[in-house]
């Protein structure tokens, strides 16, 4: 409900959007990495729909940027389970 009137649900074109991203991953220690990602956009919405009767309508446009900046590191968990198999089978002595 908008101002005690029916919401327009139906599909709608109502505008455009533009979106551009890069991303850098930087890995050190073989373990060990820092990635980065930047995105920029423009969204223009000049024909939204706002009520059932068709009348009322609105428009938006806005910028955003996100920038996310994230460090990791890796735990070799398959390389840990492949040595740990190969310790067993060399070490293991079944009692007969």
């Amino acid at each position: 409900m908008l101002l005690s009137q029916e919401d327009n649900n139906d599909f709608h074109v109502a505008g455009y959007g533009f979106l551009a991203m890069i991303g850098l991953n930087f890995t050190f220690y073989k373990y060990f990495f820092l990635q980065t990602e930047v995105k920029i956009g423009y969204i223009n919405m000049p024909d939204i729909l706002t009520t059932v009767s068709g009348n009322e309508k609105a428009n938006q446009h806005f910028k955003f940027l996100q920038i996310i900046v994230v460090f990791r590191f890796k735990i070799p968990v398959l390389e840990f389970l492949i040595v740990l198999k190969l310790l067993q089978t060399i070490f293991y002595h079944p009692f007969n």
